[in-house]
């Protein structure tokens, strides 16, 4: 994902760049396993709910 933010932008990638810059920047292991987990949760949702990805509907939290 990060890779290919420029082409395909999602808010993993956004929350990604929001922990590393919090005042105590989290190291990239803690910040790339924090990712795993809310892309886990969002996958959850979307196959639930039968929906597909859409950043503009996405929280840019």
């Amino acid at each position: 994902m990060l890779k290919t933010q420029k082409t395909a932008p999602n808010h993993i990638v956004d929350y990604y760049y929001k922990l590393k810059k919090q005042p105590y920047s989290k190291r990239d292991k803690v910040a790339v396993i924090a990712c795993m987990n809310k892309l886990l949760k969002v996958t959850h949702y979307l196959v639930n709910k039968n929906e597909l990805y859409d950043y503009a509907k996405s929280p840019h939290s």
